[in-house]
């Protein structure tokens, strides 16, 4: 058996044992350290200057550790575990990354007393039972109305900057839009909310939609800018001239045999848009191409049409309106689109 060979690059350096030990811990203790300071209600801001003299000032745990630059393996774990904390919860992750590198801490002192690096984690997986065990005794089991949602969207909003507009009124909005989405039961699902940025304006211009936003233009520029009750239809399909399977040829001798198929191809065409306008579509929302003939004849027909949907979007869409999404124009009936 041949000893397994490691390439490194220049300047690398390899440890194990103890040694190993103390520097993983030293920096994740290191990492701690630097966003322990803006823990609390006298947490003290972060001025962060990167390579290109762009200036960060904030006590957000989760983006002070993503402007560091951290390049060693266990002080970019405390990392990752903030961004998990960001994701799941959104806020917490300078509390995350304290409690993270006190762990450590204490395992130093662990394994100093000769205890095993197994026996440790053991511990700590009985500890954290008991701390959740600690926690749920603690919930207080109370209707949460508006004003509470409001005070706990407020505090995770603290030290993050929310630039010319105050907290309570972007709380506010974040409330409404869970409310707007959740079940009979309260549950919302975070998929059904989003944020879209747009440039040109400040902050205080944020304002909440109750719908879906699709950043598309119409398919075709004279096709209708808006629908009132509309009859809304998702197509999955491709709104141009069909293509077979294999590489085929046509050999054309006439003019007549040309214009033969060329109308033959205007009739597929203008088919989609009858069958559409016949079934009482107001709007199409396709994931796939229109083509711009197709786009014409829709227009023509008043129908607002969009292409290239994302396929994301599509599914707000459909959950959104109840509308189904459709393969095919074959057999449309006004059960598969809503008005809306």
């Amino acid at each position: 058996m041949q000893q397994p060979m490691f390439i490194l690059a220049e300047g690398s350096q390899r440890t194990h044992g103890q040694a190993a030990q103390d520097s993983n811990i030293r920096a994740g203790k290191a990492v701690a350290n630097a966003v322990r300071t803006t823990l609390g209600p006298r947490g003290m801001d972060k001025m962060l200057v990167d390579s290109s003299g762009e200036v960060v000032i904030t006590n957000d745990g989760a983006t002070i550790l993503q402007e560091m630059d951290i390049e060693h393996p266990a002080a970019q774990m405390i990392v990752e575990v903030a961004e998990s904390q960001e994701a799941e919860v959104g806020d917490g992750t300078t509390t995350a990354a304290v409690l993270t590198g006190e762990l450590l801490a204490r395992a130093e002192d662990l394994l100093e007393q000769d205890l095993h690096a197994t026996v440790i984690v053991e511990g700590y997986h009985e500890a954290a039972r008991l701390a959740r065990e600690a926690i749920d005794a603690q919930v207080l089991d109370v209707e949460l109305d508006d004003d509470t949602l409001v005070r706990v969207a407020e505090s995770s909003m603290t030290g993050k900057g929310t630039g010319d507009v105050t907290a309570d009124v972007l709380g506010q909005q974040v409330v409404q839009a869970v409310r707007q989405v959740a079940d009979d039961e309260g549950r919302a699902d975070r998929d059904d909310i989003h944020v879209h940025t747009r440039t040109g304006a400040s902050s205080s211009a944020t304002e909440l939609v109750e719908g879906v936003i699709v950043d598309k233009e119409p398919a075709n520029e004279n096709m209708p800018r808006g629908v009132e009750d509309a009859a809304v239809a998702i197509l999955d399909m491709k709104l141009e001239v069909r293509k077979g399977e294999i590489d085929s040829e046509y050999n054309i001798t006439s003019v007549d045999q040309l214009n033969a198929a060329v109308e033959a191809e205007d009739r597929e065409l203008r088919g989609y848009a009858k069958t559409l306008d016949e079934a009482g579509v107001d709007v199409l929302f396709c994931t796939k191409k229109i083509d711009d003939r197709v786009a014409g004849f829709l227009a023509d027909a008043g129908i607002l049409a969009y292409k290239s949907v994302k396929s994301s979007d599509a599914k707000a869409l459909a959950r959104a309106t109840g509308a189904k999404r459709l393969g095919s124009l074959s057999d449309l009936d006004e059960a598969d689109f809503v008005h809306v």
